[in-house]
């Protein structure tokens, strides 16, 4: 399979403006029919809490049928953020696949960024996603998720062989950005592709870097701090591949293992 990263310097509040650079952005790299396009999260809005609700679309919204057009004229997908609705009209921080046909797998952000008030303002979803493409299984995270090596695990045991992970990843932790997509894919035996956003908002500056990593923790391909694309050729078929020949998942366990916590010397055994 064929991906392309959209590292954006998002609008603030702004879906009409970010879905016309991202349409210009094809325009300018046109992606190849079946291509993997990932934009970064929240793309059409940026990282707004305070004005969730007023910013979130339905399914059948704008932002949603302006990213179908372009995958249906591109003969492409899109996986995108998104500040969208649920059925009970609660905004929720998405990663949506979106095709030719509109939406194929929606996936709510399983740990909303509790420093700034996300929780509230988009709580939290509560499944884990695989969605079938290239002939493989991808599971989609967003942002804060990539602190959560267990919700990575459940997906690879589950069949996932790349992950998905759009971000609005502020300046400040770059490091821990670069160390923790290398982690997740080097621990699952996966292939990662990261997607963050560049420029800055209200709150944060944001460093970009961009990246897919390869199931051995092997960037294939990286961006800097400078709004752009980068496309690469995976396949996913190495991941497959590898945890065959390293059965590293396959020796997991599968139950907790006790935990014995030993007193200080001289503490109070009574």
């Amino acid at each position: 399979m064929r991906a392309t990263l959209f590292q954006l310097d998002l609008a603030w509040e702004n879906p009409a403006a970010n879905l016309d650079r991202i349409a210009a952005m094809c325009d300018e790299n046109p992606p190849r029919p079946g291509d993997l396009i990932v934009l970064p999260e929240l793309a059409t809005t940026a990282f707004s809490v305070a004005t969730a609700r007023a910013l979130a679309e339905p399914e059948n919204g704008p932002s949603v049928q302006r990213l179908q057009n372009l995958a249906r004229h591109w003969d492409t997908h899109f996986m995108a953020g998104l500040a969208l609705l649920d059925d009970h009209g609660t905004p929720r921080n998405t990663s949506v696949l979106i095709g030719p046909n509109g939406i194929e797998a929606r996936y709510n952000k399983l740990q909303p960024f509790s420093p700034p008030g996300e929780n509230e303002a988009y709580p939290a979803g509560d499944c884990i996603v695989l969605a079938p493409f290239a002939g493989h299984q991808i599971s989609p995270f967003v942002c804060y998720d990539l602190r959560f090596p267990e919700i990575f695990r459940q997906a690879a045991s589950a069949g996932a062989v790349l992950f998905t992970v759009i971000a609005s990843w502020p300046e400040m932790r770059t490091e821990h950005w670069r160390l923790l997509l290398k982690a997740r894919a080097i621990e699952n035996q996966a292939f990662v592709i990261g997607v963050n956003r560049v420029g800055t908002d209200p709150f944060f500056r944001y460093p970009g870097c961009s990246a897919i990593i390869d199931p051995m923790g092997q960037v294939v391909c990286e961006l800097d701090d400078r709004e752009g694309t980068a496309t690469a050729e995976i396949r996913l078929e190495e991941a497959v591949e590898w945890r065959e020949r390293f059965p590293a998942l396959r020796d997991r366990r599968h139950e907790s293992p006790r935990i014995t916590i030993h007193p200080a010397p001289g503490e109070n055994k009574a």
